[in-house]
């Protein structure tokens, strides 16, 4: 499915990639909070693009509906995990926001500040690898919805 993509898609992936990179990254002891800004720097451009995205993802599920009404469950799912990643994107920008208001010191030399980064970085992650793996699913129903229309599946 590597259909070309439009500006909008273009600049979802790249903050998408942007937050993997920052998130990627080794959260080293003494350097917190530059991992913090690191991150909290690609959230911001991810937070504009997903309201882009919400946009086109509501054409896409438009689209399914009007092609295959049988799909209105399945359009309930993809919106319902759309919504949960969104409300979970939100919660990742306010925890980091937090973590950058404690002060510098603490931050930087508390093995607790480190403790919090490395569970939201995995969660950071898991929310990156669901994001994808709900684009690829509305790509597949809208699919299965279009080839639904053309009676070439059942």
């Amino acid at each position: 499915m590597n259909e070309p993509r439009s500006k909008h898609d273009e600049r979802f992936h790249e903050a998408l990639s942007a937050l993997e990179s920052a998130t990627g990254t080794a959260i080293v002891p003494g350097e917190l909070r530059t991992w913090c800004h690191a991150v909290e720097d690609s959230l911001e451009p991810l937070q504009l693009a997903w309201r882009e995205r919400l946009e086109s993802d509501h054409l896409t599920f438009e689209q399914i509906l009007r092609n295959a009404p049988g799909l209105s469950g399945r359009v309930d799912q993809l919106r319902k995990a759309e919504q949960t990643l969104r409300d979970e994107l939100e919660h990742f920008a306010s925890r980091v926001e937090r973590l950058l208001e404690i002060d510098a010191e603490r931050l930087d030399t508390s093995e607790e500040p480190l403790d919090k980064l490395e569970s939201l970085r995995e969660q950071l992650l898991a929310w990156i690898v669901g994001t994808r793996a709900h684009e690829t699913e509305l790509r597949t129903w809208l699919l299965e919805a279009i080839y639904r229309v053309a009676g070439e599946i059942d």
